[in-house]
This record gives structure tokens, sequence and C-alpha cells, in this order.
């Protein structure tokens, strides 16, 4: 994570209209009030709003770089691990500390595949999100870091 030194904070409607071309990420204000609520932003909340600090924000930007990174690298075939693949749900079952810890659910876990924070894919027949375990417990990581930060 870069330091940047800005001290602004942006809601997140503000976030979205300075940088809109998160909307290309399918990320919109509800998704990162989201993330702000699970514990991937800093900030403060004031009555009923989210105060985002503006290079936490940035700094999770650069999160979904990498992430992005890793996924284009799998995809040439140049990842020669071997997955393990696991549904929200059995993410949420298996490492129910971070359920408790981080107040994640599975509903989190999927905006968070859907938004491009975390690797896998969609099972074609059932349309489940299936996700890259390591990919999971990196944005663990990431939030405890973040949390962390707060202190």
């Amino acid at each position: 994570m870069s330091t940047y030194h800005s001290i602004t904070y942006l809601t997140p409607n503000e976030i979205i209209r300075k940088y809109p071309q998160v909307e290309g990420f399918g990320w919109n204000a509800s998704k990162i009030g989201t993330f702000f609520s699970a514990g991937l932003l800093r900030g403060k909340r004031k009555i009923l709003k989210s105060q985002i600090l503006e290079s936490s924000f940035l700094e999770l930007i650069e999160y979904l770089d990498k992430v992005t990174e890793k996924k284009r690298t799998s995809l040439n075939g140049k990842s020669p691990i071997k997955k393990d693949y696991l549904t929200p749900d059995e993410l949420i079952h298996k490492y129910i500390h971070v359920a408790d810890e981080l107040d994640w659910n599975a509903s989190k876990v999927g905006i968070f595949f859907s938004s491009g924070l975390l690797l896998g894919y969609r099972n074609g027949k059932e349309y489940k999100a299936l996700i890259d375990e390591a990919s999971f417990l990196e944005l663990v990581d990431y939030a405890t870091a973040v949390s962390l930060k707060r202190k």
C-alpha cells in the first residue's frame, strides 16, 4: 500500500463524482459504502453518512490493480499453482473468525467478488461465484491492515 498524504474526506457519492472511472469496475456509491462498512476503507461516520478518507480509497484502487494483474497473469496460463475455489458461503463457514471480526457475510463476499476485489469465476450451471481461497485470504489481510491503520 502506498502512503498518500491527503486528509480529504469524501462521501461515497463524492468519490463517484471525483473518480467516475470506478463505475467501469461496477462500483457505485452503495458498493463503496459496503467496502467502508466491511473495513476495506478508513474514514468516519457522521450522522448516517460515511466520510471516507480519500487516501484510503486510492489504496483500495491500488489493491484492485494488483488483483487485476493477477487475473491477467492467470488467464495467460502463467499461474502454475492449482487453486482451491469455494463459494462465498463456504468461505464464511470455513473462516468464521472473519465473519466475527470483520462483520463479513456471504453477501459481502459476493459483492467483493463482483467488484473485482477477489479472484474466481462463476459456475455456469448454477451461476454461483467460486472464489480463489488464497485471494480471499489476501483480502482479509488487506482489511486487517486497514483496521490497524485506524488505530
